[in-house]
């Protein structure tokens, strides 16, 4: 840094660049723990679809405050009002209903944005899938984009999805709160960043989290912050 020049805080990115067009503030938050959270157990697309627990409500709140105070201070604000979207899952819908009550917007549903299936894994606690005869398979999925589990989705299929719902959601401009899950978040991220799929592990995405990225009309996007809580 130079000597006597003003600091930039690292999330203090410009909020238009004319030489790049319109730019969306993309907010993605993971919701909050469900029991099967807390217990280790996988919960995908098509599963058991639980509900928050008392601890992931409590989480849903925090990151709601995270939220509201980035709309007031401007650094979550684009040139337009905020739009809300959540995946059709249960804990997504419920982290978005207490986002909605604070941000004073009504949440749209969209499934695109829901958690990868699972398939038969899906209910499955890791240590149980460790003990078990497929063990060597969860390391294959942590790091093969193709794999599925039978009944399940491929990492690839899930991001697909992802990337078509978050397309047509940074198309418009200004800020847009995304509520949903691991896997989708690790997605954006690491389309945004290049990363692949064993790299995109390494992204932090806490229960109750809030990620920034930004994103202009050119195509040029990059990730503002990440892993707030």
């Amino acid at each position: 840094m130079i000597p006597g020049a003003p600091r930039l805080d690292r999330d203090e990115v410009p909020a238009t660049r004319p030489h790049r067009g319109r730019r969306t503030r993309v907010l993605l938050v993971r919701h909050g723990v469900t029991p099967f959270t807390e217990q280790s157990r996988l919960d995908g697309r098509g599963g058991a679809d639980p509900s928050l627990s008392p601890t992931g409500r409590a989480q849903a709140l925090r990151a709601a405050e995270i939220v509201t105070q980035l709309l007031r201070t401007g650094e979550g604000r684009g040139t337009a009002p905020a739009r809300l979207v959540t995946s059709d899952l249960a804990r997504a819908r419920q982290t978005g209903a207490v986002l909605a009550e604070h941000v004073g917007v009504a949440p749209e549903v969209d499934r695109r944005f829901d958690e990868q299936s699972f398939g038969d894994w899906d209910g499955v606690s890791i240590g149980e899938i460790l003990d078990g005869p497929d063990a060597a398979a969860l390391a294959t999925m942590r790091v093969d984009s193709g794999y599925a589990r039978p009944g399940g989705e491929t990492h690839a299929e899930m991001t697909a999805r992802v990337l078509e719902a978050y397309t047509e959601a940074v198309a418009p401009g200004g800020t847009v709160v995304v509520v949903c899950h691991r896997k989708p978040i690790m997605a954006m991220l690491g389309h945004v960043l290049g990363l692949p799929l064993e790299a995109q592990w390494r992204l932090a995405a806490d229960p109750g989290s809030v990620n920034g990225i930004d994103a202009w009309s050119d195509g040029t996007s990059v990730v503002a912050f990440t892993n707030r809580t």
